[in-house]
């Protein structure tokens, strides 16, 4: 069996430290940018010609990751001579098993790029999570890269970073062993919670100088230096800068005159400059000065300097060499305030100055909960900082909240190695990006990776060839993923092509419906149906941008093939909009329309049909304002929580279960959607406990369902029953799980299986299905005499897993006569087994690992032209996982 994932998507966790950009030397290398997505970490290329996302997710961690930073370590041989230099990559989590992994790129064949082997190496010693990692390349006389970590429990520790690598000829593996050696703890004094760091080589004449200096700062208004002369002594607190109003949020060394000019680094006399971003909205500028009293200058060039907390007070301290025989002085002076941002300002990054890239004046980005990136450079006549361009949102548009269309801030900011190009992420868990344009002198938006920001809970296959996957979760919104055909312009990648519910609730299930008519007549256009934590469903319908967009960059039509006309784009709506203060999806201009509204609507910002122009899949910002879908009814009858929902095949009838505690609300309710109306009375007397999974037989004509109180049962539709007839189900309960053989511990999921082909065994619908449960089982249920008017399902197969069973899925055609099932483990492992009705089961392959539980699994109802067979995964982390699986 032949694996490989075409897509692979997860959102950025909500923390500023969160990501990093690889800094590259090669103006043709490719820096990656690590991100850490709940309890894994996302690597993705945003200069990657071919936009295929994320490349690979990293798994080690226990917990959430917090905090990511690449360093570049040095490579020692077996006698204590440095050989070369490697790039690492170095995460801390946080929560109760907190902890900080060195991941080590093992280089797999030249040109190969998706050939990455890492290793994870724990680290004892940490207490408390970790929030921020700094590091510096070891100056003379310290062995290694030093990294610096915050720790939750108030203190800040000092660890020594390296390689070493055995000679050919040793018996050992050739393979390089990373050493890291806790040198130290600094606890901070006042106590307080570091949040950020920061640590640079102190400016000195001599640029072999080990003298290096560590900010910190966090839950207080200063920052504290300490400073740490030689290798021989540790770091000690010499200073406390004073003049922010509230916590500092992110700090940053740069040398004033860049490493790439001749006296740059921290030799030749350069200063060094911290940049200090906090929640008073203010950025203040520091500078480190190497020299005496005389050459400290009083001036500010700063913006805003009028205001009464400016201080020109200077904070000196002093170095001395390993024996004590020189000394250094040094201060430390207030140097600019930047004022501009409206909201907490949670990074400031300095533009790289790498020998491949040396910026000719200094530039500093900074990203606010204001949903802005401002980029500030000193005028090259005054001095005085000024911000020269401003991307993300106007203020009087970005909304009050994210169901209004705000993003809710921007978390991170951060350079490219070049400097061409800024990245940012929101609370929505989607990356932006920009990158400047030298012709028209202006930076413009790029084509981003995006993500789920919690658990995903429902996954469903739609469009006409199953080409859309539908996606939701935890985190309140409902996305649309599809492959951007090359055909169509793009590099064959997997994007997210709409983001049509942005709700209040979280959801928890979501299935595709066909666009039926009340007749059952078939109409152009896709509905959804979704599920939160609510009394009630909502229906949502496919809108006319959204359409187009769908069928120009995935080459599926909203209809089927031959279908696809201007009469039938005219019969969807325009499209959605939102009231700030509702979690109805209105059909444009319906809000202004409608005299009962109170909720406040602003116009949208530009018209939803520019999406049949876009070139390109949406960025952010058209994803969480002009794809949202129309809300076309509303569906209610259920008593608590909306758990699980499944759609017929053939008519417009879908199944819903709620949470429940008692026999009286653990029942199926069925709704016509066409008629917008619930079709009664309910499907009963199956379960006692909450209904966690269902699923139509592919005829329309069986009902099977799986329940908490550790039981299945099956129901058969009646064709005597009316609809809306008070007096018999549309579903009659015909069979449920035997007391012996069945299941002893919740049963999470439930399938059919496809039927057999002409002339073989098994042609009937409704002969086998399957059960997936918590006690680590899945067990294969075929019906005894089906030509009979008998209903008796057995147990023919039980298989064991190591783990509990979350998902399960039937490819929907046999191969070579046997049936193939997909299963999705609660320790993130997806499987795939085959086998026969009453014959055995065997393991045919591992298809991947996620860093949580698998919450669904789903085969894709057609066989891609491009990709073959493929599966969709979700999982509790986060992430929604395409594969193609060939070689069954």
């Amino acid at each position: 069996m032949k694996i490989t994932t075409p897509f692979n998507s997860t959102g950025c966790n909500r923390h500023p430290s969160a990501a990093d950009w690889r800094p590259s030397t090669s103006p043709t290398s490719s820096g990656l940018v690590a991100y850490a997505a709940r309890s894994t970490i996302a690597l993705w290329d945003p200069e990657d010609p071919r936009l295929r996302g994320v490349r690979r997710v990293l798994k080690g961690h226990a917990e959430t990751v917090n905090a990511v930073r690449w360093v570049r370590i040095p490579v020692y041989g077996e006698d204590g001579k440095q050989v070369g230099e490697e790039m690492v990559l170095v995460s801390g989590s946080g929560g109760v098993a907190s902890e900080v992994g060195v991941w080590v790129q093992r280089h797999g064949e030249e040109g190969e790029e998706d050939d990455y082997d890492y290793i994870i190496g724990h680290m004892e010693k940490v207490r408390g999570s970790i929030n921020d990692i700094a590091s510096v390349s070891g100056p003379g006389g310290r062995k290694g890269c030093i990294v610096a970590t915050a720790g939750a429990d108030g203190a800040v520790s000092i660890w020594s970073l390296y390689s070493t690598r055995p000679s050919p000829s040793s018996s050992q593996s050739a393979q390089p062993t990373i050493n890291l050696a806790h040198s130290q703890s600094l606890t901070t004094k006042p106590k307080f919670l570091p949040l950020t760091l920061s640590l640079s080589t102190l400016p000195d004449s001599n640029s072999n100088s080990s003298a290096l200096i560590l900010a910190a700062a966090g839950s207080t208004n200063s920052i504290q230096i300490y400073v740490s002369s030689h290798s021989q002594e540790p770091f000690s607190l010499r200073a406390t800068l004073a003049g922010h109003e509230n916590w500092v949020r992110s700090l940053a060394f740069t040398f004033e005159k860049p490493s790439g000019e001749e006296g740059g680094g921290g030799g030749g006399g350069s200063d060094l400059l911290l940049a200090s971003a906090s929640q008073d909205k203010y950025i203040r500028l520091w500078k480190v000065h190497h020299g005496g009293k005389s050459n400290i200058t009083g001036g500010f060039g700063a913006v805003g300097a009028g205001r009464s907390a400016l201080s020109n007070k200077v904070y000196r301290f002093t170095t001395t060499s390993a024996n004590e025989a020189e000394k250094e002085y040094y201060s430390i002076t207030f140097e600019a305030l930047l004022v501009g941002h409206e909201d907490w300002i949670y990074t400031v990054k300095w533009r790289p100055t790498t020998p491949a890239s040396p910026a000719n004046v200094l530039q500093l980005l900074s990203a606010s909960s204001d949903n802005s990136l401002s980029l500030w450079t000193p005028d090259p006549s005054t001095g005085i900082w000024l911000s020269t361009t401003r991307l993300g949102e106007i203020s009087d548009q970005k909304g009050s909240s994210t169901a209004a269309g705000g993003a809710g801030g921007l978390w991170i900011g951060l350079f490219s190695p070049s400097g061409t190009h800024v990245a940012a992420i929101g609370r929505t868990g989607g990356w932006r990006l920009w990158g400047y344009d030298e012709l028209q002198d202006r930076w413009t938006g790029k084509v981003a990776v995006t993500g789920h920001t919690r658990d995903v809970t429902g996954i469903s296959w739609g469009g006409p060839r199953g080409d859309w996957l539908l996606s939701t979760s935890l985190d309140q919104t409902t996305r649309i993923w599809a492959r951007w055909r090359k055909e169509s312009g793009g590099g064959g990648g997997w994007h997210e092509m709409a983001r049509p519910q942005i709700h209040g609730y979280d959801i928890n299930c979501v299935s595709w419906l066909p666009r039926i008519g009340q007749k059952g007549k078939r109409k152009g256009g896709w509905q959804f149906v979704s599920g939160a934590d609510e009394k009630l469903l909502r229906v949502f319908e496919e809108p006319r941008g959204v359409a187009s967009l769908l069928a120009r960059l995935t080459s599926a039509g909203s209809v089927g093939e031959g279908d696809v006309d201007d009469t039938n784009l005219a019969s969807l709506p325009e499209g959605a909009e939102q009231p700030a203060l509702g979690l109805s999806n209105k059909t444009l201009g319906a809000v202004g329309a409608d005299p009962t509204s109170t909720g406040d609507s602003s116009p949208p910002l530009t018209n939803p049909l520019s999406l049949s122009t876009l070139p390109h899949p949406p960025l952010e910002t058209h994803l969480s304002r002009h794809t949202l879908f129309p809300e076309t009814s509303k569906l209610y009858g259920h008593g608590y929580e909306l758990q699980a929902v499944a759609s017929a095949h053939h008519t417009p009838i879908i199944a819903t279960s709620s949470r429940a505690s008692s026999t009286d609300h653990a029942v199926i309710r069925l709704f016509d959607t066409a008629q917008e109306r619930e079709v009664k009375p309910p499907v009963k007397g199956g379960h006692a406990l909450t209904v966690l999974g269902m699923e139509f037989s592919r005829d329309d004509g069986w009902l099977l369902s799986v329940s908490r109180d550790r039981s299945w049962a099956v129901y058969r539709r009646n064709p005597s029953a009316k609809e809306g007839d008070e007096g018999g189900a549309a579903y009659t309960l015909v069979a449920r799980q035997p007391s012996k053989g069945g299941h002893t511990r919740v049963i999470w999921t439930g399938k059919w299986a496809p039927p057999g082909e002409e002339g073989g065994g098994g042609q009937e619908e409704g002969r086998v299905f399957a059960t997936g449960s918590r006690d680590k089982s899945v067990k294969i249920w075929v019906r005894q005499h089906p030509q009979e008017d008998m209903y008796e399902w057995v147990c023919t197969r039980s298989i064991k897993f190591p783990t509990p069973v979350m998902a399960i899925d039937f490819l929907q055609e046999r191969v070579r006569g046997k049936l193939v099932l997909a299963v999705g483990l609660e320790s993130g492992e997806v499987e795939v087994y085959s086998g026969g009705e009453e014959g055995a089961w065997g393991k045919v392959g591992g298809v991947g690992e996620a860093g949580g539980a698998v919450r669904e699994v789903r085969w894709r109802p057609t066989v891609d032209p491009e990709g073959g067979r493929m599966l969709a995964v979700a999982g509790e982390d986060g992430s929604v996982r395409v594969y193609e699986v060939g070689g069954l």
